[in-house]
């Protein structure tokens, strides 16, 4: 009969089915030959043993050489080396000949301009003849003189006028001289060129300037310098000792351009960076070289489970021997025509069963109906068939119609399942059921309803239950933490083409926040024996845990699970255990915020890396976070209360409300 019911659960078929199941399995049993069986229970404890024990090892030590995880680490390792070469050529880039050649040529050019700036200036002019060289109106003046030498020259067949065109006096050696430097003060750019040149040199100190602030400073927390500490520690000591020097040249040609003293590249060391690109070639050769032994662990773990099954099935061999004997018997017994022998049996056993079983089954079957919101009125009608009792389901109100034609595929599979819990209760010796996606074409509410009685049924024995359904999923988690029962998640998944592999207690992550909490503590175990980069990264996962342990503070107590992520509906009825109070949000709010600076979510800076989170800011902040969820449940506890009140004076017990 279990197995009748077990295919209506999962398929909603009639029990000629399950029957029609039976009967070729037994088909297939009777085709059994002992000798074939015999190949298949020939277990040898010394060496089938020592082959088991072989392939574990194995098994272990390939797992053991985490290939993927090498060759991670092998591409990031690429990845900062890149960086840190990057960052020391832009560090050398501009210390070469050709940029010292063009820093000499802007200060050379900076003092042959001011030579001529000063020699053409407007205090070279002043003789003390005159008292207002310099002003406008003397500047007008010689632009107007100019303009006058321009247009005599031209009325006179371009010659050079011999007299003064404003005192009319004959050109003297002197006068000659100083008219022309009057022009050539008027043609002159050179001040405008010098600013220019000027300029330049600014720009330049400016850039030695910003080179300086992100020169490579070679921390031991940067990740490009750790590698190159672990692989060539001596080159490593060499690029420290030669950027020493260039930073020397460095701040020489800063101070020499702002003095206006030609620089030189003699003093600059030859750095190479090619062992870089070396070291970096190698990583990736061994990265390519790496191959992931996910197919050799298929492999000799279906040789393991082959070898264990085969232990297994000789452990009870003398007993599949005589079930093959006595399936055979039976076999030929079913032949044997008793005629009024079966049916006399059959009506006997019918009977038996309606005085024995019957009746107490209806009470229970009614009672589960009840608990899976299935309360059709269906009558359980018995009879005989080949000397067993079959049990058959109508409806009351339509006794004409199979209970198919009238309820929807999703209240057949419900009411399947309350036939199933009642023959499991009524079954004293069952340790343990399973249960294959029991919630196909169901609503949420009923949904809810059967992991509710599943967890309830876990606390009288092992219940399993394969689903996708994470919402029902979800739901089975949220009523075994009501009820103290701790359950167990396991993802079944394709792993390199093989299905069915089996990772344990690593199902997708269900935010509560005791789960979280959890986490937070799972995340730091063996803290103290870490090294300082999976120390970094377990606090880490810890700050990141304990982030989202302030969301569920949020959902769980501050809202009173009005709004849950995994429903589709709003729980209006649980805004009366919401906590309103804006300080205990505010602390929510500042203390999400001030943990996200933790977190690794964001390429920390030079300055960052330099004072990474410690476990002190973790015991910090996880501290701050026990008094805030102390605090928001003192204040919960407040709202829970008030709602009693309210319930017992019926304040809130409104239609609709």
């Amino acid at each position: 009969m279990k197995k009748k019911l077990l295919l209506k659960i999962q398929k909603t078929e009639v029990f000629k089915r399950g029957w029609r199941k039976r009967e070729k399995e037994s088909f297939v049993i009777q085709s059994t030959k002992e000798t074939d069986l015999m190949k298949h229970v020939n277990f040898n404890k010394t060496t089938d043993g020592a082959e088991m024990k072989a392939l574990e090892k194995q098994i272990d030590e390939k797992r053991k050489l985490d290939i993927p995880k090498k060759k991670n680490q092998l591409s990031a390792d690429r990845q900062n080396l890149v960086a840190l070469k990057e960052t020391l050529r832009n560090a050398v880039v501009g210390f070469t000949k050709t940029k010292a050649g063009e820093i000499n040529k802007i200060i050379r050019d900076i003092l042959e301009k001011q030579k001529l700036v000063e020699s053409l200036s407007v205090q070279s002019f002043n003789d003390g003849v005159l008292k207002t060289v310099g002003i406008p109106e003397w500047k007008s003046l010689i632009f107007a003189a100019k303009e006058l030498h321009d247009a005599e020259a031209e009325a006179d067949d371009d010659k050079e006028p011999e007299h003064c065109i404003l005192c009319h006096q004959k050109h003297t050696k002197e006068s000659k001289a100083l008219f022309k430097k009057y022009w050539e003060f008027l043609e002159s750019k050179a001040e405008g060129e010098l600013a220019q040149l000027k300029r330049a040199k600014t720009s330049l100190i400016e850039d030695l300037r910003d080179k300086k602030s992100v020169f490579p400073k070679f921390l031991a927390t940067d990740a490009g310098v750790k590698i190159l500490h672990e692989e060539d520690f001596k080159y490593l000591a060499g690029l420290r000792v030669n950027y020493a020097g260039l930073k020397d040249v460095l701040d020489d040609w800063s101070a020499k351009i702002g003095k206006l003293e030609e620089v030189s590249n003699e003093d600059v060391p030859t750095i190479d960076l090619m062992p870089i690109d070396t070291l970096i070639s190698a990583k990736k050769v061994e990265e390519e070289k790496l191959v992931d032994p996910a197919g050799d662990i298929a492999k000799l773990t279906a040789q393991l489970n082959a070898l264990q099954h085969k232990k297994k099935a000789t452990a009870v061999k003398d007993a599949a021997l005589e079930y093959l004997t006595f399936i055979r018997w039976s076999a030929k017994a079913a032949g044997v025509n008793f005629g009024g022998i079966k049916a006399t049996t059959t009506k006997k056993r019918t009977e038996s069963f309606l005085v024995g079983v019957a009746l107490n089954y209806k009470g229970v079957f009614n009672q589960e109906l009840a608990k899976l919101g299935c309360d059709f009125n269906l009558k359980m009608n018995t009879s005989g068939d080949q000397g067993n009792t079959v049990k058959e389901y109508r409806l009351d109100f339509a006794e004409d119609y199979t209970p198919s034609e009238i309820l929807s595929e999703g209240e057949q599979n419900a009411c399947s399942l309350a036939d199933f819990l009642t023959e499991a209760q009524l079954d004293k010796s069952n340790c343990g059921i399973i249960f294959d996606d029991p919630v196909t074409s169901l609503d949420h509410d009923r949904k809810d309803l059967i992991a509710k009685r599943l967890v309830e049924e876990s606390s009288l024995r092992q219940v399993v239950v394969f689903t996708h359904d994470l919402m029902f999923m979800s739901q089975m988690v949220k009523h075994s933490e009501r009820n103290g029962i701790t359950p167990v998640a396991h993802w079944i998944r394709k792993v390199n083409g093989v299905p069915g592999c089996v990772e344990e207690n690593s199902s997708p992550k269900l935010t509560s926040l005791n789960s979280l909490k959890k986490d937070c503590d799972e995340a730091l175990k063996g803290f103290e024996s870490l090294g300082a980069k999976d120390q970094e990264r377990a606090l880490g996962s810890a700050f990141d845990y304990l982030r989202s342990a302030c969301e569920a503070l949020i959902e769980e107590k501050i809202f009173g699970k009005t709004i849950q992520r995994y429903e589709d509906h709003i729980r209006v009825q649980n805004m009366e255990e919401a906590v309103f109070d804006q300080p205990l949000a505010l602390r929510v709010a500042s203390l999400h915020g001030r943990i996200s600076e933790y977190i690794p979510g964001h390429n920390r800076s030079e300055m960052q890396r330099e004072s990474l989170p410690s476990l002190d800011n973790y015991k910090m902040i996880r501290k701050e976070f026990n008094e805030l969820e102390a605090d928001i449940n003192k204040k919960r506890t407040e709202v829970l209360e008030a709602k009693g009140a309210r319930r017992s004076n019926n304040v809130s017990q409104k239609v609709g409300w």
